[in-house]
């Protein structure tokens, strides 16, 4: 499987004791720990966001954009 993602420095190599989850509210928490006891914390949420609202015309089946409202500048 593909993988195209971000790597993080220091972690390479070491050897992995346990990885524990929580929530909290918002947010989900994911520690990794190291038997050198180090570790990574990702934190995550969910956030949604409005991402793109335009106006169609459906009438010829081609979807033809006819008025944009709202266009993200984030990349995905």
């Amino acid at each position: 499987m593909p993988f195209d993602g971000r790597r993080y420095p220091g972690v390479e190599g070491k050897t992995v004791e346990f990885i524990e989850t929580c929530s909290e509210e918002r947010f989900i928490y994911v520690r990794i720990r190291f038997t050198d006891e180090t570790a990574v914390t990702l934190v995550l949420t969910s956030d949604v966001i409005l991402h793109h609202v335009a106006l169609y015309d459906e009438s010829t089946g081609n979807l033809e954009v006819l008025k944009q409202y709202v266009k993200s500048d984030r990349v995905r």
